[in-house]
């Protein structure tokens, strides 16, 4: 299995991520047909925002935005990194909804890789390099591995 944000690649047996609840999946037909993990979620207001994969997603994964009961998809890029997708036109992707993902993100991979060092080792060894992040995520991770 390999994570949609880092491309580091981790066994299920020992790595573990929450599935997506199924109140999700079931606003999200296409989150119903196979079985999908969270790496990042926040709800803004009445809009919820999800980085998830799946054992098929082997390096993107996806981005799941639920507003009024509807599902929409895009790229975990547009949900992590603001990159515009123009197939996802009602998705709004601020600065703060990116800071405060990126925030869950570090959190729920430092609970699923065993503590903060594993995950930076991890990160470290098997992983993006920081210098391959888009700016404004490597700023996160950065202030993220320094923080206590």
């Amino acid at each position: 299995m390999s994570d949609p944000v880092f491309g580091m690649g981790y066994d299920t047996r020992q790595v573990h991520f929450e599935e997506v609840p199924k109140r999700i999946a079931d606003l999200c037909p296409r989150l119903r047909e196979e079985r999908y993990w969270v790496y990042a979620y926040l709800k803004e207001g009445e809009v919820e925002h999800l980085v998830v994969s799946s054992r098929r997603s082997h390096v993107s994964g996806g981005g799941v935005v639920i507003r009024g009961g509807a599902c929409m998809l895009t790229l975990p890029d547009v949900l992590l990194y603001g990159i515009a997708d123009t197939d996802a036109g009602d998705i709004v992707i601020t600065p703060e909804i990116m800071h405060r993902l990126a925030a869950d993100l570090f959190r729920r991979y430092q609970a699923a890789f065993g503590g903060k060092e594993n995950f930076l080792r991890e990160v470290s060894h098997n992983g993006l390099a920081p210098s391959d992040l888009p700016l404004g995520f490597r700023r996160e991770f950065e202030a993220y591995a320094k923080s206590q």
